[in-house]
């Protein structure tokens, strides 16, 4: 399991309280640290969680499938928008 600050950013990439545990500021770690140390259940849930995603979603070929589409975007943007001049 997983606390980590700059929680705006790490909700884009996982699913927080869900898949990882984010604070805003670094004062908040000590009572996180308590709370899941003496709640196992959670803490092993929060685990499972982040562990089946990584592995369904950031294998090496999801990706680089991922790199490929958004590098695609931005090569039909760059084709599109000289194909307006």
């Amino acid at each position: 399991m997983q606390i980590c600050d700059n929680q705006c950013f790490l909700g884009q990439i996982f699913e927080l309280g869900k898949e990882v545990i984010g604070c805003s500021e670094i004062e908040e770690v000590p009572d996180l640290v308590r709370f899941y140390l003496v709640n196992e259940s959670e803490r092993i849930r929060i685990a499972t969680a982040v562990c089946e995603r990584a592995h369904s979603e950031y294998t090496e070929v999801e990706v680089f499938r991922r790199q490929l589409s958004q590098i695609g975007g931005l090569l039909w943007g760059f084709i599109t928008k000289r194909s307006r001049r």
